[in-house]
């Protein structure tokens, strides 16, 4: 596993309980304790189907313009050289448990120390016969029992590695990760691209700023919910931008978002933060009106 860089303003993260010098930190987490402040002071990113409205059914090889897997942006990318993205290794702490968002959707998260503590959060859709991981942080033993078997690990965005691999080795599942991504830790076992129906019926949106290659998936089954990857964050009981300086293309992010409006859902769920439930789009359309 490739070694990775953060930086941290020590005078704006609040230290850690004390735990254990164990290679694996297990971290226990309330709403009210998990969503107190954002991420201010890490450098971290916000990581053809053969038949219609399915995805690549192959296995990736490197892009030999990545000469760096952890300090890159996309050849893809119509702004390709503007900015750089930093990827972060897997976080070492485990939640304990999860929560239900909605019938077949479930939320867990971690004050991931990569990111100078702030908050990681992952989500499981429900299949006919098991579930999909979107972007997993590990979860302890009892806490992935509760879920349905996974099938598929899905990742928006090559930032959001997270346990994925991990959990490909423990469980036999496969990783998905968008077909223009950059290369990975390891090896995905296929691609999807734009308008690409994956498992648990998710619709793949592209929606960059953050990097070129970065994902929403929109679960239109009602009640609709939206997974978000690095456009917003949700921690204090307001909705945010995750910062820009650590986005490729802001002006973009923000078009991105804009966009999110002209979707069918009444849930957000978000790669930094809680679920938002309370009219979201109500959220996004005070955020944009104050940030204009």
């Amino acid at each position: 596993m490739h070694r990775s860089e953060v930086t941290i303003d020590l005078g704006a993260v609040r230290p850690l309980a004390a735990q254990p010098d164990e290679g694996l930190h297990r971290v226990e987490l309330t709403l009210e304790d998990s969503l107190d402040r954002p991420i201010r002071s890490v450098r971290h990113p916000a990581g053809d189907a053969t038949t219609p409205g399915r995805p690549r059914d192959r296995v990736s090889k490197p892009d030999p313009l990545d000469s760096s897997p952890h300090d890159h942006t996309s050849p893809n990318h119509p702004n390709a050289g503007y900015g750089k993205v930093r990827v972060v290794t897997e976080p070492r702490e485990i939640a304990e448990r999860v929560e239900l968002v909605t019938d077949g959707v479930w939320h867990w998260r971690v004050r991931n120390a990569n990111i100078g503590g702030g908050i990681s959060s992952s989500h499981a859709v429900a299949t006919d016969s098991g579930c999909v991981l979107i972007a997993p942080v590990r979860l302890a033993p009892e806490a992935l029992a509760s879920l349905p078997p996974p099938e598929v690990v899905l990742l928006n965005a090559r930032t959001h590695q997270r346990a994925a691999w991990r959990y490909r080795r423990d469980l036999g599942v496969e990783v998905w990760l968008p077909d223009d991504a950059p290369a990975t830790d390891e090896e995905p076992d296929r691609r999807f691209a734009d308008g690409d129906i994956l498992p648990g019926g998710l619709e793949t949106i592209r929606t960059p700023g953050p990097e070129w290659p970065h994902y929403s998936f929109l679960l239109r089954r009602k009640p609709g919910v939206l997974f978000c990857a690095d456009l917003l964050t949700y921690y204090t009981g307001e909705l945010d931008f995750v910062p820009f300086e650590f986005h490729d293309d802001p002006d973009e992010t923000r078009r991105s978002v804009e966009r999110l409006l002209d979707l069918d859902f009444t849930i957000l769920c978000l790669d930094h933060g809680a679920p938002l439930k309370d009219d979201p789009k109500a959220a996004i359309r005070t955020l944009l009106s104050t940030t204009a």
